[in-house]
């Protein structure tokens, strides 16, 4: 039993080979959860805890016995991530979305775009490396805009809809960021200008794959109807509207396939409102649901949790209140089976972000709140545990700052970019800053903050295909496709041939051949998918006299004709 009262659990036989896996019994829920690695595979070894906290496993077995030794460290409760200056962008960013690349030779890299500069009067995109540290300018957008969605499609590129231009007003454009040539276009327009909308790529019905945006302000009034954006076609589709129209609010793709939208600004009512509308992606109808405690806008957080007793719940936390006169620290979560809320811990702090995000999910399921809004720009932070239902502080930010950008990296990291701040002049929508910072867990040599890994798939050979992944992630067709997997998540990779080629098979990650590829993700893998072409070959018969033509291989038998 360790110090925080787990129980971990390490190696062994599974009748067919040793295990190097290892994982984490919580009496308290009653569920395991897997944590690091052991570097030797081993079974029969023993365990020792040690008074530093840490477990000494020695020896055993893995076919040959074992001399070899290593430590385990848990993680302590209460021990917090730190946060750390990384390079500043080129420009100062405000109220823009990062989001992580998946395809070409910036795959894992991070994008940011929008509006820049000292007035926020251009536009401007850059590349984030998490190798390096460093940012690089990319393609200039089309449009300088802020308060827009983005959206990763399942070709890799990059949609940014809506927003507000430069010097004001509503944006119904929309462009297309292709991460293999890094350059912008434009694609179909939205039928209506929608600033602070929100979007959700749709995974299950008739619409798969099409990007669903709804509500939004278009100047005047907040918005209730929806669009479906097709990725095939670079067109916009109209679909059911929601019942209230609604601004700066959330929107959550749940398990089921089906869209949870919370809260938002409502200008029918002058007031953030408590309602909970559901997307049907079967249907293309909306229906209410349970509405929640407290009536929050401006810049809620909304994560969907994956991990604890209350997996698959959403989690809605901060925001402001229902008049606008107060930030919130309260949260609650969304049971999508029974449609109803329930309390849960409340943030040490109020925190609001307006028109972005505060929050994002760890890769041991937990939650990181950072920065905002709370009567003044913050630079604290702290982390929710879903399998207690609290917060806890962790490290503080170098620099407060609210409007920022924050996304979970390939590494494991946090990236946390531009938004203003003290030194931004005010809460005014054209302040901003250049600076940017990671956040790195505590993980103490395999504890129990289990970081995540990356898997990276290219498509080699002259021919052409697709590359799939169970869990999903990997939706490769060209090129290199990188995604983040959990540590110890066991991937199956397929690939399927286009009808002009073949696939040859794989190699890297222990694959090989052409049969299905799995791959254990103990650590960062990289595997090649080969598609060869297929060429045709044509006999033609020719002259008075009779004959066979015949081929080996086999494939050609000609006869009386060819």
């Amino acid at each position: 039993m360790l110090p925080t009262g787990k129980v971990l659990v390490t190696g062994g036989d599974n009748g067919t080979s040793s295990l190097a896996s290892a994982e984490l019994y919580d009496p308290v829920t009653g569920t395991f959860s897997a944590t690091g690695f052991l570097g030797t595979l081993r079974a029969f070894h023993t365990h020792t805890l040690l008074p530093t906290g840490q477990v000494l496993v020695t020896g055993g077995s893995n076919g040959n016995s074992l001399a070899s030794a290593e430590l385990y460290t848990p993680a302590m409760p209460g021990t917090p991530g730190t946060w750390t200056a990384t390079g500043s962008t080129t420009f100062a960013h405000n109220q823009q979305r990062l989001i992580v690349l998946t395809h070409g030779p910036n795959a894992g890299k991070a994008l940011i775009a929008g509006r820049s500069g000292n007035d926020f009067s251009a536009a401007s995109a850059e590349l984030y490396n998490p190798a390096a540290g460093t940012w690089a300018t990319t393609g200039t957008p089309n449009t300088t805009r802020q308060a827009y969605v983005a959206t990763m499609l399942p070709n890799g590129k990059v949609l940014i809809a809506g927003g507000v231009p430069a010097p004001g007003g509503t944006l119904s454009t929309a462009e297309l960021y292709d991460p293999i040539a890094g350059t912008w276009t434009f694609t179909g327009s939205m039928a209506s200008a929608r600033n602070s909308p929100a979007a959700v790529l749709l995974t299950s019905g008739p619409n798969a794959g099409k990007v669903l945006v709804m509500g939004g302000y278009n100047g005047s009034t907040s918005l209730a109807s929806a669009e479906l954006y097709n990725p095939a076609t670079g067109t916009w589709a109209g679909t059911g509207g929601m019942a209230a129209g609604r601004f700066a609010h959330t929107a959550t793709l749940l398990p089921n396939g089906k869209v949870l939208v919370v809260g938002g600004f409502s200008t029918s009512t002058g007031t953030n409102v408590a309602s909970a509308e559901l997307y049907d992606p079967a249907t293309g109808t909306w229906s209410s649901t349970g509405a929640m405690t407290t009536a929050r806008g401006d810049g809620h957080a909304a994560i969907l949790l994956t991990s604890g007793p209350n997996a698959g719940k959403v989690l809605v936390a901060g925001g402001s209140n229902a008049t606008r006169t107060a930030q919130l620290a309260s949260a609650e979560l969304y049971d999508p089976a029974t449609g109803t809320w329930a309390g849960t811990g409340s943030m040490a702090t109020a925190r609001v972000d307006t028109l972005a995000s505060f929050a994002t999910l760890l890769p041991n399921g937990q939650v990181l709140a950072a920065g905002g809004y709370g009567g003044a720009y913050l630079a604290s932070a702290e982390v929710y545990d879903p399998a207690i239902g609290v917060w806890t502080s962790t490290g503080s930010m170098t620099a407060a700052r609210a409007q920022h950008g924050m996304i979970l990296l390939p590494t494991g990291q946090v990236l946390v970019a531009g938004g203003p701040g003290p030194s931004g002049g005010g809460p005014g929508p054209f302040n901003g800053t250049s600076s940017a910072e990671l956040y790195s867990t505590s993980i103490g040599g395999g504890g129990t903050i289990s970081g995540s890994v990356t898997l990276a798939v290219t498509e080699a050979g002259t021919g052409s295909g697709t590359v799939t992944s169970s869990p999903s992630g990997i939706n490769c067709t060209s090129d290199t496709c990188v995604t983040i997997f959990n540590v110890g998540t066991v991937v199956t990779l397929t690939a399927t041939a286009d009808v002009t080629s073949r696939f040859t098979g794989w190699s890297g990650g222990g694959c090989s051949g052409a049969g299905a590829c799995t791959v254990t993700m103990s650590a960062a893998q990289s595997v090649t998918a080969t598609f060869s072409p297929i060429f045709t070959l044509t006999v033609s018969k020719t002259g008075t006299g009779g004959g066979t033509v015949s081929s080996a291989p086999a494939g050609i038998t000609c006869g009386a004709d060819c």
